[in-house]
């Protein structure tokens, strides 16, 4: 559990890069992914620990906040570089926290009963976060209007 915690806090701390790297050409565009990759990293890591001690009784699973902090990273990745509210990215990474706690603590549960082995939890971590991500980013994409190169009505003229 060392290991997976010092690999969890090294992925905190580069998952914006990750997110940013393609936008090598634009500052003021790189520093809007790394401060809406971040606030969704500490949203979701917030509420996996909300959400673990409710699930849990009182106590907190950490390799389940490992999973669901990493969650909020998945989530925020297609509209990282969207000129939102702050507001956005904590919104999409604390569901994207509770989604992946709730899935780790009951959906894993019930794949194992139906026969699906998911030893690494991808399906918590990646899965889940993938696709509510990509529904956020869809919403996002059409209520944005104030994006100099993403919004909806510029993209398609």
């Amino acid at each position: 559990d060392t290991f997976a915690m010092v690999g969890t806090i090294v992925l905190w701390m580069f998952w914006p890069s990750f997110n940013g790297a393609l936008l090598f050409d634009d500052a003021s565009l790189q520093q809007r992914v790394v401060v809406n990759t971040y606030l969704a990293i500490c949203a979701s890591c917030v509420t996996a620990i909300i959400i673990s001690n409710l699930v849990h009784d009182g106590k907190i699973n950490i390799l389940e906040v490992q999973n669901a902090t990493l969650a909020g990273g998945v989530s925020i990745g297609m509209s990282c570089s969207f000129d939102v509210s702050p507001w956005v990215p904590v919104l999409i990474g604390g569901l994207a926290g509770v989604l992946s706690s709730v899935g780790y603590a009951k959906i894993s549960a019930f794949l194992e009963r139906l026969g699906i082995m998911d030893s690494a939890e991808a399906t918590q971590l990646h899965g889940i976060p993938g696709v509510f991500g990509a529904l956020a980013a869809a919403v996002v994409v059409v209520c944005t209007t104030n994006n100099q190169y993403f919004a909806a009505e510029t993209q398609w003229r």
